[in-house]
């Protein structure tokens, strides 16, 4: 029985399909060799689409950073797990680990909903384009309830409890400049 389906380019690593927003304009870019909290939000293996090319893995992150929240920046490794690729690279800092084992086998898709620390720089063949370029271990990973507050917020919440511990509780608002806010 023929099909006239066409095979999708990215297949998912874990059951989920994620689609390209070419809506999108130009955005402010990414701060150039500063690390930014992310979390890796999927890991997909992106087929080859010319002859003599290797098929790909293609990995989504999410940016947490304060100011940047909800942008996402992807990059792309080979799926060659050898000490010198990127891929070995981004497992053993997303994971946290030193090295790994000869002929351990890992799974990709352990990845996923792994903060990390990511930088970004420009692309010296693209121009305007930012890649990924290096990927350090988060070991003190954001809660949730710490990732809903501005740093507006925070400071607004500093400046009230500030000023109500130092009197009986009451806040003076003529006191508090929105400048301080």
């Amino acid at each position: 029985m023929a099909s006239n389906f066409e095979r999708p380019i990215l297949l998912p690593v874990n059951g989920i399909t994620i689609k390209v927003d070419k809506s999108a304009k130009e955005r402010n870019p990414f701060p150039i060799k500063e690390w930014i909290l992310a979390f890796v939000s999927n890991v997909a293996v992106q087929k080859a689409t010319k002859a003599g090319w290797n098929d790909q893995l293609n990995f989504e992150f999410h940016i947490k950073e304060v100011g940047m929240e909800g942008r996402k920046i992807w990059a792309n490794t080979s799926m060659l797990m050898t000490p010198e690729t990127r891929l070995y690279e981004f497992y053993t800092a997303i994971m946290g680990k030193k090295e790994l084992e000869d002929g351990a086998d890992v799974k990709i898709s352990d990845m996923i909903g792994k903060f990390c620390y990511i930088m970004v720089v420009d692309s010296k063949k693209k121009k305007g384009k930012q890649l990924v370029d290096i990927i350090k271990f988060c070991d003190n990973p954001p809660k949730e309830e710490d990732m809903t507050e501005t740093k507006s917020e925070k400071k607004a919440d500093a400046i009230v409890s500030q000023d109500a511990s130092a009197d009986d509780g009451e806040i003076n608002l003529e006191d508090v400049s929105l400048d301080d806010i």
